[in-house]
C-alpha cells in the first residue's frame, strides 16, 4: 500500500473520522467490551480540528486513517490518536501517519513525542521509532506511556 497523501483534516471530516476510529477500535479484541460498555470514548475533539492537529492519509483518494496531535504544557507533543481502517492495517499507512505527527510535532518546538498506547500496540510503536518508559494505571486498565526523540531526525 502506498500513502498517496498526507494532509490536515478539515473540521467537516469529523464524524466521518469518528467512524474510522469506531471501526479501528473495535476492530482490536482487546478492546471491544471496553468500548462498547463505554461507547463515549471514541471521539475526537472538535477543538483537535481547529488547531489543525489532525492529519489524515489518502490512499488513492480515498481517507484510510488519521491521527491526532496535542502539544503538553512542558513543550513536548502527544500523539493522542493514531486509527487506520481495519482493511489498511499492516499496510504502512499507521508508519506515515506517526511520521508526519511526528514531523509536526518538531515544526511546533517539540523535542519528544509521547503516545499513552494499548499493550497489544507495542509492537507497532516500537517499530515506528518509540521506546518503553512505563506502564500507567488508568481508570480502564493498564496503557503502555512510550515516547520518541524528536531530536535525533
Amino acid at each position: 500500500m502506498i500513502v498517496h497523501c498526507i494532509r490536515t483534516a478539515s473540521p467537516h471530516e469529523r464524524l466521518f473520522l469518528i467512524e474510522i476510529q469506531r471501526r479501528a477500535a473495535l476492530a482490536n479484541t482487546g478492546d471491544r467490551d471496553l468500548l462498547m460498555a463505554h461507547p463515549e470514548l471514541i471521539d475526537t475533539p472538535a477543538e483537535f480540528f481547529a488547531a489543525g492537529n489532525v492529519v489524515v492519509a489518502e490512499c488513492d483518494g480515498v481517507v484510510v486513517g488519521f491521527a491526532t496531535l496535542i502539544l503538553r504544557e512542558d513543550g513536548d507533543a502527544e500523539l493522542e490518536g493514531l486509527f487506520v481502517e481495519p482493511s489498511h492495517w499492516r499496510q504502512g499507512v499507521g508508519r506515515a501517519l506517526a511520521e508526519a505527527v511526528a514531523a509536526r510535532a518538531v515544526t511546533l518546538g517539540a523535542k519528544t513525542l509521547y503516545v499513552m498506547g494499548n499493550p497489544h500496540a507495542e509492537g507497532f510503536y516500537t517499530r515506528a521509532g518509540f521506546r518503553l518508559d512505563g506502564v500507567i494505571e488508568t481508570q480502564f486498565g493498564n496503557n503502555l506511556l512510550l515516547e520518541r526523540d524528536l531530536t535525533t531526525r
